[in-house]
């Protein structure tokens, strides 16, 4: 009986194993926002873009509209058109004008990233 009862356990401790149902990722990604964009490490011309706090890639936003996401950025880039950022915090919020870089609140979670055209 505990031959038996063993080798089961030893075969349910493999299968879940092999499932990777234990294993941890060794680097978590960042969490992606809602709408538009990706990671890249650089700020591309022509976008409005935001670094993000954990690993320094720059999210660029792909069009002029609202951006939801849920993540801490410390750095915000406008190459053209101007956009705002809100926090979770208070209703608080920065204005990043164009053809400018400027820090943001590095302590705030962003929650929306309004891109403006004309």
């Amino acid at each position: 009986m505990r031959t038996s009862l063993a080798k089961s356990a030893a075969c349910a401790a493999m299968a879940v194993s092999m499932l990777g149902l234990c294993t941890l990722p060794v680097q978590a990604a960042p969490k992606t926002p809602a709408s538009g964009g990706y990671f890249s490490p650089v700020c591309d011309y022509g976008r409005a873009c935001l670094r993000l706090k954990s690993n320094g890639q720059w999210y660029n936003l792909l069009d002029c509209a609202d951006h939801p996401m849920h993540d801490y950025y410390y750095m915000a880039k406008a190459h053209g058109n101007s956009f705002r950022v809100l926090y979770q915090d208070r209703g608080a919020w920065d204005d990043v004008g164009a053809w400018v870089t400027r820090p943001l609140d590095p302590g705030n979670i962003v929650i929306n990233a309004f891109v403006g055209c004309g």
